[in-house]
């Protein structure tokens, strides 16, 4: 097995470098993911279906092989690491529970099927203790050291190093904490504090004699996580696991499950494809799309800064409006005629945007070629190819190598066309929440409006793209009204159409 260390373990407490996934189909699953998770933070991978989000938590647990790459817990390489070795305990989207067995035992199975390095008695120092000190069991700090409880209640003791070293100097001993713990199942009682402690954070202590059948979806899902933290994990891995609840439910769990990880302080790293979730629960989200991860910060950071289209398209609900345009330096101009001004700034953070992207892909082109010829041999590699033609890596016709020469020329082609005064294609983005009702903006039809409470979402036509934005629901809004609506300036984002990326 191997194992070596790393630097910065507290800070680091699980790192994912380079890490790759393939399948021998040659679908290349997940790509480059690299992160660095901090002890107890709540880590949310979210994307849509295939994204490869629930492949990479299943490399972290170890059902699924890491095909290239490192995975360090507590900075040491687990990649050969078997799953009972990596301190994890895993949540599933089934619950998976046991028909036949009550609750408790339900969620004490873990912990009957498993040995881990637990508070026992040590031999030596039990005779050393009865030898010196016959009278130990009128003595309730010497009858700690004969049994295993009792060694639990002394490692725990505030005042543990200090007695320790005590007892090292009395007989002349050199024992650690380590000497104190050996691998060993479970004691009966030891499950049972484990279960009921567990079901109390739970707030399920008076279902553990009933049978599954006799709970609620919500309750049963607390099963599952109870079934969960007995193990006291240093990690705690979910993969969907509020996906089977209804709606309502859904939401009272989310913050259930971030309190669960408040009080029991795991670090937890936590899948699904409800952007919601993952903007509610999060401290920090990582966006996933087609095996690549496509931003990771904070949930506002995220929301308020996203760094390409599909981040801003997949986060906010509703999803944010794209409307196509030119810019002119001075002013955006829409397919229906609509057009809005903008200051000299604006124009300036354009061309800074694209010369910075011209110098990243012409400077970093090399790179990419060499990157992409070994990414395409693992593929082929992973194919298992059976040709008895040797691996050839055609640089002039690889699609992406391709796209990317295209795009830079069309990069120069807008740099010269900005410095000459010409339009150049942008698109342009708008969240919902920030179109607001004004009678100082501009008129539009409502083509169909949704009431949702105290708002509605109104669908109307700019630019030729069907847009949508919330307003307050103090009128009534219907189809074929007239409405005037105010973009909000500041919360307007350029979006360029070669990288996809986010220009402000």
């Amino acid at each position: 097995m191997r194992e070596s260390k790393v630097e910065n373990a507290e800070e680091k407490f699980v790192s994912l470098v380079n890490v790759n996934k393939y399948y021998d189909n040659g679908m290349h699953a997940v790509v480059d993911f690299n992160l660095d998770i901090k002890q107890n933070e709540f880590i949310v991978f979210v994307g849509p279906s295939g994204c490869g989000k629930s492949t990479t938590l299943r490399m972290v647990a170890g059902l699924e092989d890491i095909s290239g790459g490192q995975l360090i817990i507590e900075g040491n390489l687990a990649n050969d690491l078997e799953p009972v070795d990596r301190d994890v305990a895993m949540v599933f989207q089934s619950y998976a529970l046991y028909p036949n067995m009550t609750i408790y035992d339900n969620m004490a199975f873990p912990l009957e099927m498993r040995k881990d390095m637990l508070p026992s008695v040590n031999e030596e120092l039990k005779k050393l203790i009865a030898n010196n000190h016959p009278e130990y069991k009128n003595d309730e700090k010497l009858k700690r050291f004969f049994s295993d409880s009792g060694i639990k209640e002394f490692l725990e003791s505030e005042s543990f190093e200090e007695e320790l070293k005590a007892l090292n100097e009395e007989y002349n001993l050199q024992l650690t904490k380590e000497d104190f713990l050996t691998l060993r199942h479970y004691h009966k009682d030891e499950i049972k504090d484990r279960v009921v402690e567990a079901a109390r954070i739970l707030e399920i202590e008076d279902q553990l004699y009933k049978k599954p059948k006799a709970l609620s979806g919500g309750q049963r899902q607390r099963v599952a996580l109870g079934r969960a933290i007995v193990r006291k994990s240093k990690i705690l891995l979910m993969d969907e696991p509020l996906s089977n609840l209804d709606a309502k439910l859904r939401v009272y769990m989310r913050s259930e499950i971030v309190r669960l990880h408040q009080k029991t302080n795991s670090t937890t790293i936590y899948v699904t494809h409800d952007q919601t979730e993952a903007m509610t629960m999060a401290d920090r989200i990582v966006v996933m799309s087609k095996g690549y991860v496509q931003q990771i910060g904070t949930p506002e950071e995220i929301y308020k800064h996203p760094s390409n289209m599909f981040v801003a398209s997949f986060i906010g609900s509703p999803a944010m409006n794209f409307v196509d345009a030119t810019y002119d330096g001075n002013e955006l101009t829409f397919k229906d005629g609509n057009k809005i001004a903008f200051e000299t700034k604006t124009k300036k953070e354009v061309n800074k945007f694209y010369e910075d992207l011209l110098k990243e892909w012409s400077e970093g082109y090399q790179e990419l070629v060499s990157y992409r010829s070994e990414q395409v041999e693992r593929e082929w590699k992973a194919k298992k190819h059976l040709s008895r033609k040797p691996f050839t890596f055609d640089e002039e016709n690889d699609e992406v190598l391709k796209e990317r020469r295209e795009g830079i020329e069309k990069i120069k082609k807008a740099l010269a066309d900005l410095n000459e005064g010409s339009s150049v294609d942008i698109c342009f983005g708008i969240r919902p929440e920030a179109i607001k009702e004004n009678t100082k903006g501009e008129e539009f039809t409502v083509d169909f409006s949704e009431l949702l409470g105290d708002e509605y979402y109104v669908h109307f036509y700019f630019g030729e793209k069907r847009c949508l934005a919330r307003v307050a629901s103090e009128n009534r809004i219907l189809k074929g009204d007239k409405i005037h609506l105010e973009f909000v300036k500041h919360k307007i984002h350029f979006f360029d159409p070669i990288s996809k990326r986010t220009i402000f």
